[in-house]
């Protein structure tokens, strides 16, 4: 059985990076100088240099090889340092929360499938959203007043993750809680609401969902279950021993409830 710290330790090797050297690109839509030692940026994929997504990349393989969403056995055999790119997409957008050093202490993404111009969320013949390869679209049926919305306004909240390998550093619990309140905070601009009208996603209901709760983010979840991907599947053991629950968020629900946890 592969080892999934020597793993881990050689795509943090290859996520080597600056991100500090980031903080006045080109196209970023928001940025943030240091603020409780974290700065942030939000940036989409075709602003990021190759080298820096690369590093993002190795990095997000590196956190989820510690913990244990990654098929240690898999990631070996592939000889992988970092996640494939080809999940990336040029609009994609990366959400980086950035320490003093120039090290990531907390990382999201808003992604979408490509084509889904002409599509509305009820399509039963649009490209499908990461989230829904995983657990189908039959979860959805309940939902109302989201089929009519036009799809390329709805996003999948994915790869929320924190350093797991300073767990008992305040900087990290820091990180995670500016990056979340930024990206909620640009989702209520007027320039960007228009863009992000829905969220999607899966999340374990026992963490995740409670750290919602937390920030007074009201969302619409389902049955916690556990899915079996195909063998070989790199992601197989983070659906396989983990009960997961799919999930939709409207941004128009954001209110001056969830800001207000950036007086902590």
């Amino acid at each position: 059985m592969a080892d999934a710290k020597q793993l881990a330790a050689r795509a943090f090797k290859a996520a080597e990076y600056d991100f500090s050297r980031l903080m006045d690109v080109p196209q970023a839509l928001m940025h943030r100088e240091d603020r409780h030692g974290v700065r942030l940026l939000i940036a989409p994929t075709f602003a990021l240099p190759d080298a820096a997504l690369d590093a993002i990349l190795s990095w997000r393989l590196g956190q989820y090889l510690l913990t244990r969403f990654y098929d240690a056995d898999v990631v070996a055999d592939q000889g992988l340092v970092r996640e494939d790119a080809a999940t990336v997409h040029a609009a994609d957008v990366h959400g980086l929360a950035i320490d003093p050093d120039g090290g990531l202490l907390t990382y999201l993404t808003l992604k979408q499938p490509e084509e889904l111009e002409g599509f509305r969320y009820g399509s039963a013949d649009r490209p499908a959203f990461p989230c829904e390869e995983v657990h189908g679209r039959g979860w959805q049926e309940s939902i109302t007043d989201a089929g009519d919305v036009p799809a390329e306004q709805c996003w999948e909240l994915a790869r929320f993750v924190t350093d797991q390998r300073r767990p008992e550093d305040s900087i990290i619990h820091r990180g995670a809680l500016e990056i979340a309140l930024v990206a909620a905070r640009l989702a209520c601009r007027p320039a960007f609401a228009s863009r992000v009208r829905l969220v999607t996603g899966d999340l374990d209901p026992d963490i995740a969902l409670r750290n919602l709760r937390y920030f007074f983010i009201p969302v619409a979840t389902f049955t916690p279950h556990q899915v079996t991907l195909p063998n070989g599947h790199p992601l197989r053991p983070r659906y396989a021993e983990h009960p997961t629950s799919p999930f939709i968020a409207n941004a128009g629900d954001l209110d001056w409830a969830t800001f207000v946890r950036w007086a902590d």
